[in-house]
């Protein structure tokens, strides 16, 4: 046999007889602890409540000797034990250090197994003021309040936890599914257990192993936007995640569902590529895909793969490089405007039409950045956009001169509760531009006469009179509200399938019966001005009596 055909098979026995010695040495080292408390190998860290109690003011660290040597440490932070608490409310297991660093990531991780009931959080990082920095992040956000409620919560909902992990056949049965499949099946799927897209640890739920997909890698690499829409309007709600911790806060719930959008969001692939689901629409060609991604608030299109470039670096590398295709990909990231149509909470200043802004400075508008609470007020009614800056300016010279039509100026006038969402409905649409509003008896946000919004009203309608004749939206009775409908839906009435519809259809029949001017003299519900005193209107007689006449009246 030649020689060189031996080298492989020498080198192969090298490799094990050095790692042979090397375990060896690693036998007889020591670990440092406490400074100057040492410990052999085998030994365990112990639990002390009280010596965690008595250093709430900063982390104490805890270095660990590796079996081997890396250019990054790994930072294992448990969150502090508040002083409030005995040893025998506590919820630790084997953890007497509030951060633990690390040398391997094999140790980290063995670390955290032996002391899952503390809830331990590990991160990469390259120094020790690094490691700290992240464990009073962790600290601050778990024992801001001093009281024993947070490791209670913590504790019942590991106990009320009772969805098991879905098994690998289960997950590639949903990936073919969203690849494949029909968004009917797949909400079937993920309605039957939350697990199947939250992970251990609130983290996305790995669809494909070895290159650890998630739900949005999947549906942007197959072009299936509508599912990825599925997937993001699950994520968003919180009933969804309701059956994950049914005994969460409503704080507590909106804030697992920030951080896991986020994820979903933004976190790599474990290829060599290392890329986003953002990456993946872009190299794929999935316009639809991109613009869904980029809507979303938290989507960072800034995030670099693992050969350096951003999402639009790469567009339709994987689809051809069609010309068309990537000039329309590309005016996609240009910056996005909306133009909000604000109310007050209490009804007594007229809605206006809000400066363009991006959609995050919105989200900061309308929502504490700390806590995601809704800011008092002022919401939303409605929004025009995302948009082009260009487009903005002439929407808003449009809504903003006196050039609006006499017919567009009465409805404003005249029409209190929805006036200004008609008049900015009609401008979105003569400008082709994406619009959305809020119907309240839908409990959404949406543009009545898309897709959606007919799906959304059919099912409203089929809730409402399941097994009886159709009648109108709110009851037996005429309202406000079915001419608001009636005005959203009028220019696509005529096309709208009433096999697939019925229950459209039997209302718009009941409709065809009334002409507009008797349309505008019904009165809005009562239920609607319940739900605008519940907002802010106050417990004053006088004002809830004000905000009745200005609702009933306004035909006046």
């Amino acid at each position: 046999m030649p020689l060189f055909f031996m080298f492989p098979l020498f080198e192969k026995y090298l490799d094990s007889f050095i790692g042979f010695l090397l375990r060896s040495e690693t036998r007889s080292d020591v670990k440092l602890c406490n400074g100057d408390h040492l410990a052999t190998g085998g030994e365990k860290p112990r639990c002390d409540a009280q010596d965690r109690g008595a250093h709430q003011s900063r982390a104490t660290i805890k270095f660990e000797k590796s079996r081997s040597r890396s250019n990054h440490l790994v930072a294992v932070a448990l969150p502090p034990l508040p002083a409030a608490l005995t040893a025998q409310d506590t919820v630790y297991s084997d953890a007497d250090k509030s951060l633990m660093i690390f040398e391997n990531l094999v140790d980290a991780i063995e670390f955290c197994k032996k002391n899952k009931s503390a809830s331990p959080r590990w991160k990469q990082v390259a120094d020790t003021t690094e490691a700290e920095t992240f464990s009073s992040h962790l600290f601050t956000a778990t024992v801001s309040d001093g009281s024993k409620d947070i490791l209670t919560q913590m504790k019942n909902n590991r106990e009320s936890i009772g969805w098991r992990m879905p098994k690998s056949q289960e997950t590639v049965k949903l990936r073919k599914t969203i690849e494949t499949g029909t968004t009917k099946e797949v909400h079937a799927i993920i309605s039957s257990n939350p697990r199947f897209l939250i992970g251990s640890g609130d983290t996305p739920t790995v669809l494909q192993e070895g290159c650890r997909y998630n739900a949005f890698h999947i549906a942007a690499k197959a072009d299936r936007p509508d599912m990825l829409s599925l997937v993001v309007h699950t994520l968003r709600s919180k009933s969804f995640m309701k059956m994950m911790y049914p005994n969460d806060t409503d704080k507590a719930t909106e804030s697992r569902m920030a951080f896991l959008i986020d994820l979903y969001l933004n976190m790599p692939d474990k290829t060599r590529t290392s890329e986003t689901p953002l990456h993946f629409a872009c190299k794929f060609g999935s316009v639809e895909c991109v613009r869904l991604l980029l809507d979303q608030a938290e989507c960072d299109r800034s995030v670099k793969n693992g050969e350096g470039l951003e999402a639009q670096e790469i567009i339709c590398e994987r689809a051809g490089k069609q010309p068309a295709l990537v000039r329309k990909i590309k005016s996609l990231f240009e910056e996005r405007f909306v133009i909000p149509i604000l109310r007050d909470e209490d009804g007594d200043c007229l809605p206006r039409v809000g400066a363009p802004v991006t959609p995050k400075q919105l989200d900061s508008m309308l929502y504490s950045p700390q806590t995601r609470t809704p800011r008092s007020g002022k919401r939303v009614s409605a929004i025009v956009g995302p948009v082009t800056s260009p487009v903005a300016s002439e929407v808003m010279a449009e809504l903003t001169s006196t050039r609006l039509r006499p017919t567009e100026m009465q409805i404003r006038r005249t029409d209190a509760e929805k006036g200004l969402e008609s008049v900015v409905r009609q401008v979105a649409r003569r400008y082709g531009v994406p619009w959305k509003e809020r119907w309240d008896f839908l409990d959404c946000d949406v543009d009545l006469a898309s897709s959606e919004g007919l799906k959304a009203f059919e099912k409203y309608l089929k809730r409402q009179y399941d097994t009886a004749e159709v009648r109108f939206v709110m009851g037996e009775r005429a309202t406000k509200t079915d001419y608001h409908v009636w005005s959203a839906l009028e220019p696509i009435l005529h096309g709208i399938d009433r096999a697939q519809m019925p229950f459209i259809g039997q209302w718009t029949d009941n409709m065809k019966r009334y002409t507009r001017d008797e349309m505008r003299t019904w009165k809005t519900p009562i239920k609607y001005l319940c739900q605008h005193r519940e907002k802010g209107a106050g417990d004053d007689a006088d004002c809830i009596i004000n905000l009745m006449s200005r609702y009933t009246n306004n035909d006046q």
